[in-house]
């Protein structure tokens, strides 16, 4: 996931060996969760070339607007991602997801897609009555992002 990146990243920033070490071995140990989910959702995108794809925030908008994303039978086992989230995710999340495409000459424009949508959620979760608090899991895709910007 995030993890490998994020240590390999900042090893390199901070010149610290242990941690891109620690980065390195994170990666070649990997947690296969998100493969079925994002091959099964390639699938579906297939011979959709032609249709013109959604934005992440139109689809995380119409993964909030459909009531049965969150039915309680379906969200209430598992304590991690593998455990229940992706591995036993709705149909329609493959549906939705298959909506997201990316091309080889759009990767720059979708990668800061992916960029401000991450900050955008890091953002979102606030409330105007609470005190400023950002996510620990969001907080993450931010810290990931810097990443992916071209020097």
């Amino acid at each position: 996931m995030l993890h490998p990146l994020i240590h390999f990243g900042f090893g390199i920033e901070f010149e610290q060996q242990a941690i891109i070490a620690e980065g390195l071995a994170q990666a070649v140990c990997p947690n296969d969760f998100f493969g079925p989910f994002l091959l099964q959702s390639e699938e579906l995108a297939k011979g959709r070339e032609d249709e013109h794809p959604s934005s992440l925030v139109d689809l995380l908008c119409e993964i909030r607007q459909d009531a049965a994303l969150y039915d309680e039978k379906y969200w209430d086992g598992g304590d991690s991602l593998n455990e229940k989230i992706v591995s036993d995710a709705p149909a329609k999340l493959y549906e939705i997801a298959a909506k997201w495409r990316v091309s080889v000459d759009e990767i720059e424009e979708k990668t800061a897609e992916i960029l401000n949508t991450v900050a955008w959620m890091a953002d979102a979760v606030q409330r105007p009555s609470k005190i400023v608090k950002l996510d620990f899991f969001f907080i993450h895709n931010v810290n990931a992002g810097i990443f992916f910007y071209r020097i």
